[in-house]
């Protein structure tokens, strides 16, 4: 079985949780803030594959393809010449952006992201005639 859809957001890595005081004296505790844009962008994530899968999480090894299509830079707009896709070698960093799609599809797509062995990941300028967002391809191999 094989899962396609396409994210219409803008990517957001997946951060470093920050470490503050644990309750009345505890533990200190690791967590995010509320109003982090990565919160929004699983949102998004997680519409789009309840569009495209509805059933039960797959089982079993799973392969995963993710295509970042980054925003295009002001410096590499152009108004009379063909804007292609470009390698996107900045920040934010590929892995962080593929572990957040992964945590997003945790429960929804699979069990658990442990199951994905084997990942691929691209991160590109879009073209001219795209926008930024994401490509997410999920194959089952069993």
């Amino acid at each position: 079985m094989k899962i396609t859809f396409f994210v219409d957001a803008v990517p957001v890595p997946q951060p470093r949780h920050r470490v503050g005081p644990g309750s009345k004296g505890g533990r200190p505790r690791a967590y995010l803030r509320d109003d982090h844009s990565v919160h929004v962008f699983k949102q998004i994530v997680q519409i789009r594959a309840r569009q495209a899968h509805q059933g039960e999480p797959l089982a079993g090894p799973l392969k995963v393809s993710l295509l970042f299509l980054m925003p295009r830079p002001a410096r590499l707009v152009w108004k009379n010449k063909p804007m292609d896709r470009m390698q996107a070698a900045v920040k934010p960093d590929v892995d962080n952006c593929a572990k957040s799609v992964y945590d997003a599809l945790n429960g929804l797509l699979w069990n658990d992201d442990g199951q994905i062995t084997w990942a691929v990941s691209y991160k590109l300028y879009h073209a001219g005639d795209e926008s930024p967002g994401v490509q997410v391809e999920v194959e089952s191999l069993s």
